[in-house]
């Protein structure tokens, strides 16, 4: 069976081209089709498989690609895959799924066709270690991902100012400088900016290091709240979106209700008040598991 895989856009590294990485790996001669592609910025990661792009793949796109937003279904429309293929699976939730291809001959599996499929944790990887728990220096707060306005750090910068327990913000992105300037301005002296950690041994080590991970934002799923909980760590989470189908209020985490500093606050001061069972919480997450998603797909097929 001959398969293709389609992603949105390879200019960044983050919990949707971990999943396509599990793709690759279960269909190890599967191409890729993709709208740009930056070699640089996902570390070479899908170089030798990205067969085919569309004409937004060109430096300034790839730089800014939500200037492009509006041209990216016609562009996914321009990848036309004919009757190559038997099988299509494009993995996100947005224009990768318009892509062409003969409707008649070839199968094609997207994000909205799909019943529920967790993304994948890779549990060799992000595991509970109560040695690193243990550690001097452990016992901070932890907040981990790209620096983007929707993910809500500056909201996490806030609450911490006012409740001062130490704060780790580890990522990078557009909303950096302003999150930096933001931090300067509060004096949050608590609060540290970490750069994207590439290494993934060392992102289990701040996992395993942390108090609980805050995840303010919404998200279809949320892969760095299921790999922290992978690892043991408590979630304290927005209640909208993938978080709800994370945490277990009370169990593996807290929900809050509100997208404000209040409920982030008076989360933070229920979770001070709990106290939760790493090894369940990672028992937990095995439901995550990349053998569980390749299990799920392939029944799939």
């Amino acid at each position: 069976m001959k398969v293709a895989l389609v992603h949105d856009y390879l200019n960044q590294y983050g919990g949707a081209e971990r999943v396509l990485e599990c793709l690759m790996e279960m269909f190890p001669d599967a191409p890729v089709f993709t709208l740009m592609h930056d070699r640089e910025k996902t570390d070479s990661r899908f170089a030798g498989r990205v067969e085919r792009t569309s004409f937004l793949d060109f430096p300034f796109a790839r730089r800014h690609h939500r200037l492009f937003i509006p041209l990216m279904p016609l562009a996914a429309k321009t990848i036309n895959l004919g009757s190559e293929f038997d099988l299509i699976i494009s993995d996100t939730a947005g224009f990768a799924k318009g892509i062409r291809y003969d409707h008649r001959n070839t199968q094609h599996i997207s994000y909205i066709h799909a019943r529920v499929i967790y993304p994948p944790v890779d549990t060799s990887v992000f595991y509970h270690d109560e040695d690193t728990r243990k550690r001097k220096g452990a016992g901070y707060y932890l907040a981990v991902g790209r620096l983007l306005h929707y993910k809500k750090f500056d909201l996490v910068i806030d609450a911490f100012h006012k409740l001062g327990f130490p704060l780790k913000i580890v990522g990078s992105g557009a909303e950096a400088e302003k999150l930096k300037a933001q931090c300067k301005k509060l004096n949050a002296e608590n609060i540290e900016l970490l750069p994207f950690v590439e290494d993934e041994k060392e992102l289990r080590k701040l996992y395993n290091g942390a108090k609980a991970l805050i995840f303010p934002q919404v998200e279809d799923f949320g892969l760095v709240a299921a790999e922290a909980q992978a690892c043991g760590l408590p979630v304290i989470a927005f209640a909208e979106g993938g978080a709800t189908e994370i945490v277990e209020h009370g169990k593996t985490g807290i929900l809050f209700p509100q997208q404000s500093v209040e409920s982030l606050v008076g989360a933070v001061e229920l979770f001070e008040k709990k106290r939760f069972q790493r090894k369940a919480i990672a028992a937990s997450a095995q439901r995550f598991s990349k053998k569980q998603f390749q299990k799920e797909i392939v029944k799939l097929i």
